[in-house]
């Protein structure tokens, strides 16, 4: 395909491209279609040559799409979804009958699932459902009333 014709392309979907990303993809693929040297574009637009030819490329064969950010598939979990989701029902209801802590929701997520996390990721399990960590704190001399100070204080001497 000729340059001019891939210049106006380009321009046409820039015109229509919202995603930043997307659209910065565009101006640096118009930039090499103008100077046609992968070095003066990666120079200009701080990166390196080697990526200029990655987005090139995946322009030619795939088109606009080509340029957009794909999801990562990542690690599958260890549990459903859908179990999980029993499992964090299960916790809400017990926890308002009573508090827990987290090796206590620990447990109660291995004995339904079978899969034993750390403490630190059952933490984050926890901050994912919506539950806030709250522990709870002795009472202070300051927020006892102040009969309840002077009697402390006789107790003590």
């Amino acid at each position: 395909m000729n340059t001019v014709h891939q210049l106006s392309k380009i321009n046409r979907s820039l015109e229509r491209v919202k995603d930043a990303e997307t659209r910065e993809r565009l101006m640096l693929l118009k930039r090499y279609y103008q100077s046609r040297s992968l070095r003066d574009t990666a120079q200009e637009y701080r990166c390196s040559h080697g990526k200029v030819k990655y987005w090139k490329d995946r322009y030619e064969t795939e088109g606009v799409r080509g340029l957009l950010t794909q999801e990562k598939s990542g690690r599958p979990p260890d549990v459903d979804h859908r179990k999980l989701e029993t499992i964090r029902q299960a916790v809400k209801q017990k926890c308002r009958k009573e508090q827990w802590v987290v090796e206590q929701v620990r447990e109660f997520i291995k004995k339904k699932s079978g899969k034993q996390y750390t403490l630190r990721h059952t933490i984050r399990i926890i901050q994912s459902w919506g539950f806030s960590m709250i522990t709870p704190r002795p009472q202070y001399a300051h927020a006892a009333s102040k009969a309840q100070q002077r009697a402390f204080l006789k107790e003590e001497h």
